[in-house]
């Protein structure tokens, strides 16, 4: 039988143990609530989300959450973004290129991924 729990501000600041299918905290196995909705926000509902429970491998599954859920893995410094920048810039010519190339063939591009 399911029971509901309600939570208030006095439990924003109670540590929980995170359970072993999380890599939201890093090398640290309890966070207070609030740390855990911080990082867990961070990961989820910032720019870039994956949708990854359709797959039926927990060993893929587990794969995509700790690229994802790992403290400081999504940070880039200035040189990295300007080299991701390059790329794109560099792979959005190439792919104008084609489209002038080969007009009538079908392609797959990265529409969108300049946004990132």
């Amino acid at each position: 039988m399911y029971t509901i729990q309600i939570l208030d501000d006095a439990d924003m600041d109670r540590t929980f143990k995170l359970p072993s299918t999380t890599f939201i905290g890093g090398k640290e196995k309890a966070l207070t609530l609030r740390e855990i909705l911080r990082r867990l926000e961070n990961t989820y509902c910032r720019h870039i989300g994956v949708e990854f429970m359709f797959i039926n491998s927990l060993e893929q599954c587990n794969w995509i959450r700790q690229r994802m859920e790992t403290p400081g893995v999504m940070e880039m410094d200035s040189a990295q973004k300007r080299l991701t920048l390059a790329r794109l810039t560099r792979a959005t010519g190439f792919e104008a290129f084609l489209a002038r190339k080969w007009s009538s063939e079908k392609r797959f591009g990265l529409e969108g991924c300049e946004i990132l």
